[in-house]
């Protein structure tokens, strides 16, 4: 990982690369502020560990994650090193999300990277470079002055690169929103529960980056519930 644009760190990238965000190991709570389809803690976790090794491959592959891992304030203890080890991925990054930041020295054991919370990652394939970010909120807050980090904010701004002229500068990945969308301007959504609760391919969440709509919203949309869980 070199570090150019400033301090800011590049990762050059191949094909087998993935991404995702916001699998909340660890929370009950987010069963019901994201209606996953799960009857219980216990099942959401099992569910998540085995659609991820069934994406990734088991050697070769990089998986980026884009925050909020756990919850550190969970309902059980539990040591999330061992469920980090126990997901493919031959290089594991982590940007650290609002709920990572105080596991940060713990994950440096598993992740071969831990970047801190609100430190932008760029990926470069084959000459594009996309940013990675935990949380789109200062990106939205650039073009949209007195942005909420809510539904109805994601919302407002949505209205404004449709109807303004305001525009997204570069092209990001990002995690934090959960439900509420899946592409927003030039951001795309990576988090689990965009993608029935798996990671997602570069070449899939590229080629969604390359989608002409303007939004696409998440299960529960623009108008949906936020909650503690983003």
């Amino acid at each position: 990982m070199e570090k150019t644009h400033g301090i800011f760190p590049v990762l050059n990238i191949d094909d087998r690369t993935w991404f995702c965000a916001d699998h909340h190991f660890g929370h009950r709570s987010v069963l019901k502020f994201d209606r996953r389809p799960y009857a219980d803690l216990d099942e959401m976790e099992r569910d998540l560990v085995m659609k991820h090794n069934a994406t990734v491959p088991p050697n070769g592959a990089t998986v980026i994650f884009l925050g909020d891992v756990v919850y550190p304030k969970g309902d059980r203890e539990t040591d999330w090193r061992d469920i980090v080890r126990s997901l493919h991925g031959d290089r594991k990054i982590l940007l650290a999300g609002n709920h990572d930041a105080s596991l940060e020295k713990r994950f440096s054991k598993v992740f071969d990277a831990v970047l801190p919370e609100g430190v932008p990652l760029t990926v470069r394939l084959r000459g594009r470079e996309v940013r990675c970010v935990h949380s789109p909120e200062n990106l939205c807050k650039r073009i949209c002055p007195g942005f909420d980090d809510l539904p109805s904010g994601y919302a407002d701004v949505l209205l404004t690169l449709e109807y303004g002229n305001e525009r997204i500068e570069g092209e990001w990945l990002c995690g934090h929103v959960h439900t509420v969308f899946r592409k927003l301007g030039s951001m795309v959504n990576v988090g689990v529960d965009a993608w029935d609760y798996a990671p997602v391919s570069v070449a899939d969440a590229f080629a969604l980056l390359d989608d002409p709509r303007i939004g696409i919203p998440g299960r529960k949309g623009f108008d949906g519930d936020f909650g503690e869980a983003g």
